[in-house]
């Protein structure tokens, strides 16, 4: 079945990624004026995780978003150092769902044959993800957002193991897209309401009302697009930076490549 979504418009102001963490902080009742979810309880046995993921994201964005470092790093917790084992998209998500070094799960690329969606299923990845776990251990779980390269390629019906509910996108823009939303292909287009972060926003604040009635905790992977090409802003961000500019390094622009790699070689001809 493909639908044309008609939605509820929850509109959060600030940066890109911002609505995520307001919607998701002020329904765990974290932040300060949430009223109508931020109910006093007692902590639950087992918590309610909310694993939140950018896409190309440089750490030095965070400059630019005040609101966001004051409700995570300044009520949270930061790491002065982190690394990542393998930053190619694919090898690491797959690292994320699977808790595994790429050298061990053998996700090694974006496509296949030698990595990305197709070799993650071939593999029998699926059957044992963060997802499978926490579902089985009394978790309620669901995606929001971008699974795995390839995804939706041959079946953008497809919902994989382990989640309860799904709204994996299928394509990779921030208008004019689709998403799978729990086994129905539904289609977004290109008014304001339909920019790809926000419907995000809305889909992660919905989810959150909702099992916030059910006893059991729940899990929400919230992996945005943004900042990931083809950088398309919400026009409410058109001229917020009127003065910005990509970082110069010195190797910005860098004529002389003989000691790059042959991808970077081979861009200049």
């Amino acid at each position: 079945m493909l639908m044309r979504k008609t939605r509820n418009n929850f509109r959060t102001a600030g940066s890109v990624l911002l609505p995520f963490i307001v919607v998701v902080l002020g329904a765990l009742g974290l932040a300060g004026d949430a009223p109508a979810l931020a109910q006093e309880q007692e902590a639950p046995e087992k918590p309610n995780i909310v694993f939140i993921l950018a896409d190309d994201m440089r750490a030095d964005d965070f400059e630019h978003m005040p609101q966001t470092r004051e409700l995570l790093a300044g009520q949270g917790l930061t790491f002065s150092n982190a690394f990542v084992t393998h930053s190619l998209c694919c090898p690491s998500r797959t690292s994320i769902l699977r808790g595994q070094y790429t050298h061990n799960h053998q996700v090694l690329t974006n496509k296949d044959p030698g990595g990305g969606f197709e070799k993650f299923q071939r593999q029998g990845h699926e059957t044992s993800t963060v997802a499978t776990w926490l579902q089985s251990g009394g978790y309620q779980t669901v995606l929001l957002g971008k699974y795995l390269n390839g995804y939706g390629l041959n079946d953008p019906r497809y919902v994989p193991p382990g989640w309860d509910e799904w709204y994996g996108k299928v394509d990779d823009d921030y208008y004019d897209y689709q998403l799978n939303e729990n086994g129905t292909l539904v289609s977004y287009g290109s008014d304001n309401e339909d920019y790809y972060t926000d419907v995000l926003a809305d889909q992660a604040y919905d989810y959150v009302r909702r099992a916030a009635e059910d006893s059991r905790p729940f899990f929400i992977y919230l992996a945005s697009a943004a900042p990931h090409g083809p950088f398309t802003p919400a026009p409410r961000h058109l001229d917020e930076y009127p003065d910005a500019q990509a970082p110069r390094p010195p190797s910005f622009d860098e004529r002389d490549v003989r000691d790059k790699p042959a991808w970077v070689r081979d861009m200049l001809g």
